[in-house]
């Protein structure tokens, strides 16, 4: 029998390579389970009494479910892919009718609900692509660290859970690094197709994704990739102009799309804003980003002064670069921002931390290896629970659903509820009220309470109507008086306000005032924590805490999610 060395070194070949894919498979698929672990228990809650802010998937798929095409500034202000795939995977779940009365709550929920589910599994793609784009600049080991960073972080976590795009466009700009990698290393038509997939994702979740669709020009300028490069690139910009064509409400350059706004005046606030929101929620993981941000920044400044030609980075980092850097330094410079504007670049921040503890165990220093590992393992552990401590909070009764219950043992039926259209309860209204409301008043849209009762009408017999009335909207101008309750036709026995302390101080407040606030006492205060001064503070979407003390504090503290809830007698 003849060996033959050639056969056997492809054999082995092939053999190593099928164990890498499955072990960036396998890594991948472990760190999407644990993501999406963290993301889904409690995901309704608050759901259908108060909806997260710009809840426009929300609004959107529940006119797709009423039969009626998006319109008006809510179809304007996103793309609308979103709201049809949770309006489809609505129906494709919809089992029968609702019977009880958490079935109708469930229902009245789901426009908002199923927006989440495609968000959070979605959003937890973010880790498996943070993994897979890491194993090109860190060992496995430390590029599954990564992976668990961006898993766990409370950041991402935080809007990966809500149903709006930007914990979405985390994992497409991920996907776009990881995939610019595999265009850069074999430069074939099968990655291409999947890094102009990724891009097109990206595009049809949220405008600013149009800032991640540089990095295959980037590839192609570093591979000099001939007419295959060209084709590709000219492939990706007629798919993405198409796409823009097809699913945004409107082009870049129309008013409403500020998502893709750059404005020339740059004053460095938003950047204090990144770093402090950042901070806020991830300390361990942005003082680790902070300090490998600042090494790269000390390597390059000593690379230039000794040769000024090698200060530009490696190819890699100029692809991964052009993934994240536009989208942040673009939002940097806006006057004004918002904490989900940055949420996308916690991969990156993720990367940059696996990147300088792999650097650190690789020094000369004593105790390198045990120290990069401590600090490793304090960063994941601090991530980690308090990413679980959300989890755990989703999944318990809010103050809402608190106030209902204590509303159904201690108020009589027939004595009237009047609350601002703010939140709401999830109470069985008087029919006769529901129906004045809805057409005496134009009911907020993210109403989705009121507004399923009114169109819907639940059989009575659930559950005995509450009188309820809505506090006008012209009364949120000033003080609430007297006279505005007689124009409604009845004054109130009890009122519902929800607010932090320094929007609801109590009787006589601007809330309140004259008559009605005379003799009023309150009946029940729920907050979900009590804050530093010890006063009734609310817990729910965007107010998780200023900084990583208050966050933690506030998290740990905290027994509900949910807005203040307080309930006054008027007597």
């Amino acid at each position: 029998m003849v060996y033959n060395g050639s056969l056997a070194r492809q054999t082995l070949a092939v053999t190593g390579l099928q164990s890498k894919v499955a072990l960036a498979s396998t890594g991948a698929l472990v760190l999407y389970a644990l993501a999406l672990g963290l993301r889904w228990p409690g995901l309704g809650f608050l759901l259908p009494l108060d909806l997260e802010p710009d809840a426009v998937w929300a609004v959107l798929a529940k006119d797709l479910a009423a039969g009626i095409a998006p319109a008006g500034e809510h179809a304007t202000a996103y793309p609308n892919v979103v709201p049809y795939l949770a309006h489809a995977l609505r129906q494709l779940c919809t089992t029968g009718a609702p019977q009880t009365w958490n079935e109708h709550l469930m229902e009245a929920a789901a426009p908002a609900f199923y927006p989440r589910v495609i968000a959070a599994l979605a959003s937890a793609g973010a880790a498996s692509f943070t993994y897979l784009m890491a194993r090109r600049f860190v060992g496995v080991r430390w590029a599954f660290f990564a992976g668990l960073l961006c898993a766990t972080s409370l950041f991402l976590t935080q809007y990966s859970v809500q149903g709006r795009p930007h914990a979405l466009l985390a994992t497409t700009c991920a996907a776009c690094a990881w995939s610019g990698l595999r265009v850069l290393e074999r430069g074939r038509w099968l990655d291409a197709a999947i890094h102009i997939a990724a891009c097109l994702a990206g595009v049809l979740i949220l405008q600013s994704a149009l800032l991640a669709c540089g990095v295959l020009p980037v590839v192609q300028l570093l591979r000099r990739g001939g007419r295959r490069g060209v084709a590709q690139v000219l492939a990706l910009a007629a798919s993405v102009a198409l796409a823009v064509k097809l699913a945004w409400p409107k082009a870049p350059w129309e008013s409403g799309t500020a998502h893709l706004e750059v404005k020339l005046q740059f004053d460095g606030s938003n950047v204090i804003n990144m770093v402090r929101w950042f901070y806020a929620a991830d300390p361990l993981l942005s003082l680790l980003c902070s300090v490998a941000c600042l090494l790269l920044l000390k390597r390059w400044i000593d690379a230039f002064a000794a040769r000024p030609a090698a200060l530009a980075p490696s190819a890699r980092a100029l692809v991964v670069g052009s993934a994240f850097l536009p989208l942040g330094l673009t939002f940097a410079t806006f006057h004004m921002g918002y904490p989900r504007f940055f949420v996308p670049l916690v991969p990156l921040a993720a990367l940059l931390a696996a990147w300088l503890l792999a650097r650190w165990m690789r020094t000369e220093m004593a105790g390198a290896r045990v120290l990069s590992t401590l600090v490793a393992l304090l960063t994941l552990g601090v991530s980690a629970s308090a990413s679980a401590r959300f989890a755990w909070l989703r999944t318990q009764q809010s103050t809402l659903d608190v106030a209902a219950e204590w509303i159904e043992r201690t108020i009589p039926p027939d004595q009237v509820i009047a609350f601002v259209p703010a939140a709401e309860l999830g109470l069985r209204y008087d029919a006769a009220d529901v129906e004045r409301m809805d057409q005496e008043f134009k009911m907020r849209e993210a109403l989705f309470w009121l507004r399923y009762l009114a169109q819907h009408k639940p059989e009575p017999s659930l559950r005995a109507g509450r009188r309820v009335r809505l506090i006008p909207r012209l009364a949120l101008q000033g003080p609430l008086q007297l006279e505005q309750w007689v124009a409604l036709g009845t004054r109130p026995n009890w009122l519902v306000l929800w607010g932090s302390i320094d929007t609801v101080a109590g009787p006589g407040s601007h809330l309140l005032s004259g008559e009605l606030a005379a003799g009023s006492e309150y009946a029940l205060e729920l907050p979900s924590l009590l804050d530093a001064r010890r006063r009734p503070a609310a817990m729910s979407y965007d107010d998780l805490g200023e900084g990583p003390l208050e966050t933690w504090k506030r998290l740990w503290s905290a027994q509900r999610l949910g807005p203040v809830v307080r309930v006054l007698q008027a007597k």
